[in-house]
């Protein structure tokens, strides 16, 4: 006799609100799944997805759905079946997107509620739009009542956020008889000491750096309870309203209650100011004649461009500081068009080296000494590892062509990110195991609920991570690898390459594009630099040092006495640097 082949089918629960969870507690949740079981033989369970705590309206903000959509891209299961569509979703349009995105994965959603299964056809035209248009119009009155009760909270002077406020205690109490815990702001007297500090340092004249070296020399802790200080630190302390007692409020907004996007509020006049329960550290007399000294030095910037970076160019993307840091663009000397680019550890930049911070009185063990890179320099070095590596000029635009079109096959070259996604892959796929046999171990009784709740709850947390960390791989692999970018990069390579070697002469510099297609970093040392090229399989760096001035110096490549991987024997490259 022919075994018929049971559904393997997944369940979906959210709740979103403290009410709803005390109504519908996880333990009830999981009794439900149980009965359900029972009453479909053919139905064989595969997993329980949850998302507690978290808004209805945007999926992509709830982990436990988005995992759900992950295996079932993966085939783990045919069927999902949840209560209603508006646990599913409260937005027509991410309803029926979603819907047809585990339609083609083979996978069915059952609504039991709306009596609603996406296998069958006519379920995915009227009645699923009706019931998604009610969702979405119950998400609109859930926006509604938020905000009504926003307004009550704000009345009330309730601060929202983390409560991670340098100078105060935060506490959670709740009365005999209430649902609802009542946050309470203490003075953290220390702290408070520190911002004290930091108003009177300012008001004396002192500007933000100074402030910064005076609390680290001192030994000052930040509401993290780090002693390594930042000016963005002290900045967003000399600009909060709570330390007088005023709470302010929509310094952000979210764009629509569809999409539930956070956006920074640039118009201070639809600002709101409430008096907070909490006791003031400083006077408002203080705070205003603070804000008067930030007018007169700051400078005016346009809506949506403060902090706005120019493009980084190709050598800060190409170099590394031994001490781990990326480098920040600088200028030497000059002005204009003259200005001479160096490049700086990122660190060095933003602490000081140890002999300046040492001399400052500040902490100076653990701190990066690099020195400045002129870019000349990198240049001068490009421009004879370059033609001393490639010694036959016709054949580097062959070279450098094949190079990129390799990428276009491979799309990427990066053999340790690959190998890196390889192993996170590897470790989700665990992880998905441990979770199946965490719900196995619940249904057979050999966990109990409080039990198996924390066991999902770390497994959870390592699955986020894992999948973070794949996003990020997967990006930095796929980054500027497009078949229509890489075809451009050929063809703008191609015509650099020619322009570059029909000059035959010491001067001329090197373009960065050719740079970028043949030098995947430079690593800088006190003493020497490292170049990482492409065209070397064994990924072994080849180390040179410049010595002397501008129009004097001399390129080094250290003997593989010192660094094996290097050239063959050793080089004095004498030839006159170019002035840039």
């Amino acid at each position: 006799m022919e075994t018929t082949k049971k559904i393997r089918v997944v369940f979906y629960a959210r709740v979103s609100t403290e009410h709803e969870a005390q109504i519908n507690a996880f333990e009830n949740q999981i009794e439900w799944y149980k009965a359900e079981l029972l009453r479909h033989p053919e139905w064989e369970m595969v997993d329980i997805y949850s998302d507690k705590g978290v808004t209805g309206t945007s999926v992509k903000k709830r982990d436990g759905f988005m995992q759900m959509y992950a295996d079932a891209y993966a085939g783990h299961f045919d069927k999902i079946v949840t209560r209603e569509l508006s646990r599913f979703a409260r937005n027509v349009e991410e309803a029926y997107e979603y819907a047809r995105k585990f339609e083609r994965c083979g996978v069915s959603i059952l609504f039991l509620n709306d009596g609603i299964d996406t296998a069958k056809s006519e379920d995915m035209t009227i009645r699923f739009a009706l019931m998604a248009s009610l969702a979405q119009e119950e998400s609109r009155k859930v926006s509604t009542r938020a905000k009504d009760g926003q307004k009550i909270s704000m009345a009330n002077g309730v601060y929202y956020g983390n409560g991670n406020i340098l100078g105060y205690d935060r506490y959670e109490s709740k009365a005999p008889g209430e649902h609802r815990k009542t946050v309470i702001y203490e003075i953290n007297e220390e702290q408070a000491e520190t911002v004290r500090m930091i108003y009177d340092m300012y008001l004396s004249g002192m500007g933000l750096s100074l402030i910064k070296d005076e609390l680290e020399r001192r030994g000052r802790r930040t509401a993290q309870g780090k002693t390594n200080w930042h000016e963005s630190n002290i900045s967003k302390v000399l600009k909060n309203t709570f330390y007088y007692g005023l709470i302010t409020y929509h310094k952000e907004y979210v764009d629509s209650y569809l999409h539930q996007k956070r956006r920074k509020n640039y118009d201070h006049d639809k600002f709101e100011y409430a008096e907070g329960r909490h006791t003031p550290i400083i006077t408002k007399e203080e705070f205003d004649r603070v804000q008067n000294i930030m007018a007169t030095r700051s400078v005016p910037f346009q809506q949506g461009r403060k902090g706005k970076k120019p493009a980084i160019d190709e050598w800060a993307k190409l170099l590394k500081c031994s001490c781990g840091c990326n480098v920040t663009r600088a200028h030497y000397s000059g002005a204009g068009e003259n200005k001479k680019v160096a490049y700086q550890c990122y660190d060095v930049a933003r602490n000081g080296t140890p002999e300046t911070r040492k001399k400052k009185g500040l902490p100076h063990e653990g701190y990066c000494n690099s020195q400045f890179v002129q870019r000349w320099k990198l240049e001068f070095m490009a421009n004879h590892l370059f033609k001393d590596f490639l010694p036959e000029k016709d054949a580097v635009v062959d070279l450098a062509s094949q190079m990129l079109a390799n990428y276009l096959e491979s799309a990427g070259e990066d053999a340790d990110t690959k190998t890196a996604l390889a192993k996170k892959e590897a470790e989700l796929d665990a992880l998905a195991q441990r979770k199946q046999r965490n719900m196995n171990f619940l249904l057979d009784g050999t966990l109990d609920a409080v039990m198996f709740k924390q066991n999902e709850a770390q497994i959870s947390a390592d699955i986020e991570a894992a999948q973070e960390e794949i996003a990020a791989l997967r990006k930095e692999l796929t980054e500027n690898n497009t078949q229509e970018v890489l075809e451009e990069r050929i063809r703008r390579l191609k015509a650099l390459l020619a322009d570059y070697v029909s000059v035959d002469n010491d001067d001329n510099i090197i373009p960065e594009l050719v740079v970028t297609a043949f030098v995947k970093q430079i690593i800088v040392f006190d003493d020497h630099f490292e170049w990482y090229l492409r065209t070397d399989a064994s990924n072994k760096p080849i180390a040179c040092k410049v010595k002397g001035r501008v129009n004097t110096d001399k390129v080094f490549t250290l003997s593989d006495s010192i660094y094996p991987y290097c050239f063959p024997h050793d080089r004095l490259l004498s030839k006159k640097a170019s002035n840039c």
